[in-house]
């Protein structure tokens, strides 16, 4: 990893994701960060991965974005802020060509008080392939994503295009939080599950709910639990074969070092 800069600032990276003796899958990339006014920055960056081997698995693609940030908090201590990003990825994969898209956008409330209530208002969507076949891949790949973190805490949907049969997806979501005591904060995430393309028969995936609650145990560590449900729409149970809710709960420990 190489930086330049201070406040500004770009990353270049390189790594080798597989070694296959010869021919090894690759990754490239550029990462930077740019203030563009007191609580405002972008986030341009570039990534390229290369697969010279033979047949399905050789691979060319180029994705390109850039993250926007911002937050804005009245005298009052009332935040206001937001998050959007696009992305672009094309090039090579097997014998098809690569042309397919991304956006987010979340808006979000802080509150001053002693509760610290937070609402967050997005929607994800992610470009599917309705015509398989022809040449083209227009389903988005969401490489290394965080994907615990982000489309629902049931992980249903984690590998794009894999996890929507390149039918891409949008998530439209509402979240709410607050701290019920010091060290103690709970929230409740909504989200709305839709195919971009049908390619399972219906566009309607379904709709999940998260609980959360999470403990500050101390300054580096956390505990996590979160009770889930889904509810499958017309789209997932004609792919998962199912018609019944689905529940989840788990447990996660976070350590900062």
């Amino acid at each position: 990893v190489l930086r330049l800069g201070e406040s500004n600032w770009v990353d270049g990276f390189t790594a080798k994701l597989d070694e296959k003796g010869t021919i090894d899958r690759n990754l490239f990339g550029v990462w930077s960060h740019l203030r563009l006014a007191p609580g405002h920055h972008a986030g341009p960056y570039l990534l390229v991965e290369q697969d010279k081997n033979a047949g399905g698995e050789r691979l060319l693609r180029l994705t390109r974005g850039t993250r926007f940030t911002g937050s804005t908090t009245g005298e009052t201590g009332h935040l206001f802020g937001y998050d959007l990003e696009g992305a672009l990825q094309t090039g090579e994969e097997g014998d098809q060509d690569v042309f397919a898209w991304m956006g987010v956008a979340t808006v979000r409330y802080h509150g001053p008080s002693w509760t610290q209530p937070e609402l967050r208002l997005g929607v994800d969507l992610y470009s599917g392939d309705g015509t398989a076949g022809d040449g083209d891949q227009e389903a988005f790949d969401n490489l290394f994503g965080n994907r615990h973190t982000f489309l629902g805490f049931m992980d249903l949907f984690k590998a794009l295009p894999n996890d929507t049969d390149n039918g891409g997806l949008m998530d439209v979501r509402l979240a709410g939080e607050m701290s019920a005591s010091k060290t103690v904060r709970v929230g409740l995430h909504l989200h709305n599950f839709v195919l971009v393309e049908d390619t399972v028969g219906d566009k309607a995936l379904g709709q999940e709910a998260d609980a959360v609650v999470t403990w500050d145990y101390n300054e580096v560590t956390e505990y996590h639990w979160g009770g889930s449900i889904f509810v499958p729409g017309d789209g997932m149970k004609l792919r998962s074969g199912g018609e019944d809710p689905a529940f989840k709960t788990w447990m996660q420990l976070l350590v900062r070092f």
